[in-house]
């Protein structure tokens, strides 16, 4: 008969026991076999500071070839405290080889409380010490590409392995050399590429030794080699935690207690990895695979992950020297939101002018550019996975509901303003690329370096190639579109701010009365000489240019008025009393099939709907329109008006503007 016994103690106090089961692993196996709402139950009851405390173990081929669910075991493990266990990998995708390993685990627990010394027994048993379990701030680790391997190791520094699922084990402690007594196994890390291949860290700092122990074995633990090498010998520098990169052979990664540490060449050599993490005892870490991210856990600082480790995997690689490297980017998943591709490489000196970094479409086209300013050692610039943004509206003259914006201080020394409403930013943008194959080119000092880039679809969505190609297509018209109305607009503005300045050279100045001291003489203060009077032809002249100019003025604003509304002209989002035109409904279009923006969720993995692509049309006549009118300005009122200036001793206009800022 196979037990388990599941104590559930107190939230309160741990030590009050609230209620005890037993279960018969046949019976548990058909629990969750067969009732999973009460396995669900079990575990409910089991987060409320439930611990396995023991496992009465008689026979477990019960429980070893019951056809279980897996997950109940994965969940199980990680949340109730196993009483002994400080580390129990179980995943439900192991199928019953998760039931097999945690039964083949509660089978060495169980045996029969011996002497203090039965723990460096070597008679193919774990072994166990009095007073408790051997594995209480030990490691037990499955090995990923051998069905069957498990190595253990355990806190009076005694190390293990099985290769036929735990029923028969090899202690290989004997076989480390220079390894001292009393020590913690505190990790286990086998290869991801060889079943012959582990590494482990041993923690002595509870006997007083804080020196690094890190040992590799490339037999099944018959021989192994230290590996600390060049690790610093200090009062935080045991190790805790050892890993290797499932994607480099020979990248290792280190936890001490203070710091994360790397290495290149299978522990050879040893680099600090500090870039934004807190000096603090590192007690795991792990690469994710797919992401090549570096997850850690940290004594009392919380959980950290070193995005993207796919430099230090290229390096561990080629050992490259290069004075510029520009390493291949990881394949990107396409997620609109928040999705980046990073762009890293490295520089033995740093250069005097600002790096570009061209992403290349793959018809070998420039679709986005991104400069930065570099420094010695490893780079990185992330990209958003964007086209380059539209180009957008600058205003540069004032507006009669706010004579005095430029006085304001958010416009204070600003030659331009934007037009400003709730929700627009993450809408002025570019479209998210597709997916697909794409380039990264690198200019250094005149030089050039290329690598390719792989976009990933994002595999949560159904979208097929086609939506998403259609998507992208509308984004990019949507986005030319508004930069043909910015462009046409900051043309008009430029025009604009040149009849300003005219305007006031020609109105007549305002006549202000200097004040004087009360106690000021009629002689103290000289009278500026009057300006010499002009006669009523020139007067009325200047009166008539004015009018002259003020009309030019009002037509340039009409066409203006046909993209944007007068109260978005105050950029101010307080006004808000009228129908968006031209180019608002462009922006909020390009949310709605695109990012998104304010209170719209946006469709970036979806087709454009057959109201939005009317829609689009609807907008592109209205802009169509208003170029006519401003090339009908341009080309017929606009010369006529430059002669009448040019007559009266001005500087004709230009409508030869430079184009509005690019996000």
């Amino acid at each position: 008969m196979v037990l388990l016994e599941l104590v559930f103690a107190s939230k309160n106090h741990v030590g009050d026991i609230a209620s005890s089961v037993r279960f018969p692993a046949n019976a548990l196996a058909q629990i969750v076999h067969n009732d999973e709402m009460k396995a669900k139950t079990l575990l409910s009851l089991g987060r409320q500071r439930a611990l396995v405390r023991k496992y009465a173990i008689k026979d477990f081929n019960e429980l070893k070839h019951a056809h279980v669910k897996a997950s109940f075991f994965a969940q199980l493990a990680s949340n109730a405290f196993f009483e002994g266990f400080s580390e129990l990998q179980c995943s439900a995708r192991d199928g019953p080889f998760a039931a097999e390993r945690l039964a083949a685990a509660a089978d060495q627990q169980s045996t029969a409380m011996v002497n203090d010394h039965a723990a460096n027994a070597d008679d193919g048993t774990l072994g166990v010490f009095a007073g408790g379990s051997q594995f209480r701030k030990s490691a037990l680790v499955r090995f990923t590409i051998q069905r069957g391997l498990i190595w253990a190791g355990t806190n009076d520094g005694q190390l293990w392995y099985t290769k036929d699922g735990a029923a028969n084990w090899t202690n290989v402690t004997k076989n480390i050399p220079g390894l001292p007594l009393w020590g913690t196994i505190s990790s286990i890390a086998p290869s991801n590429f060889d079943p012959g291949t582990a590494y482990i860290a041993v923690d002595f700092h509870l006997m007083d030794n804080r020196d690094p122990f890190l040992y590799k074995t490339a037999d099944s633990g018959k021989t192994w080699k230290p590996i600390s090498s060049n690790l610093p010998k200090h009062p935080l520098g045991y190790v805790r935690a050892i890993a290797e990169d499932p994607n480099c052979a020979g990248l290792l990664f280190a936890g001490t207690g203070n710091g994360l540490y790397y290495s290149l060449d299978d522990g050879g050599h040893w680099t600090a990895l500090e870039t934004g993490l807190p000096h603090a005892p590192v007690t795991w870490a792990v690469v994710q695979k797919d992401f090549h991210d570096l997850v850690i856990s940290t004594y009392g600082r919380g959980l950290y992950i070193f995005d993207d480790i796919t430099p230090l995997e290229q390096l561990a690689k080629s050992h490259s020297d290069a004075p510029t490297l520009l390493f291949e980017p990881r394949p990107t998943h396409r997620f609109v939101h928040g999705g980046q591709a990073m762009i890293n490489f490295s520089l033995k000196s740093a250069p005097k002018d600002p790096v570009e970094i061209e992403i290349l479409g793959p018809e070998s086209k420039t679709i986005r550019k991104l400069k930065t300013k570099a420094h010695v050692g490893i780079n990185r610039v992330k990209w958003d996975m964007h086209y380059e943004s539209p180009r957008l509206i600058a205003l540069r003259t004032a507006t009669s509901d706010n004579p005095h914006i430029w006085q304001e201080p958010r416009f204070r020394d600003a030659d331009s303003r934007p037009i400003t409403h709730w929700g627009i930013s993450p809408a002025e943008v570019g479209p998210m690329v597709a997916p697909g194959k794409y380039s990264v080119r690198l200019t250094v000092a005149g030089q050039s370096f290329t690598q390719p880039l792989t976009i990933l679809p994002d595999p949560r969505i159904s979208a097929s190639e086609a939506d998403i190609a259609s998507s992208v297509k509308t984004q990019l018209r949507i986005r030319d579109d508004i930069t043909h109305a910015s462009d046409m607009f900051n043309q008009i503005e430029w025009l604009r701010k040149q009849i300003e300045v005219i305007e006031t050279m020609l109105r007549p100045p305002k006549k202000k009365e200097k004040e004087k001291p009360p106690s000021a003489e009629p002689d103290d203060f000289d009278e500026p000489e009057p300006a010499p009077a002009e006669d009523e032809a020139q007067s009325k002249r200047k009166a008539e240019l004015l009018k002259t100019v003020e009309e030019m003025d009002k037509k340039l604003q009409s066409v203006e008025l046909k993209l944007v509304t007068p109260s978005q002209i105050n950029s101010d989002d307080k006004y808000f009393v009228e129908a968006d035109k031209v180019y608002l409904n462009l922006i909020w279009l390009n949310a709605e099939v695109g990012p998104g923006g304010g209170d719209v969720a946006g469709g970036a993995d979806f087709r454009p709907t057959d109201t939005a692509l009317d829609l689009l049309q609807t907008i592109e006549t209205e802009l169509a329109g208003a170029v006519a009118d401003f090339q009908k300005l341009i080309e017929k009122e606009l010369p006529a008006f430059n002669h009448i200036l040019t007559e009266n001793n001005l500087v004709a206009i230009t409508a030869a503007a430079p184009s509005g800022p690019e996000n």
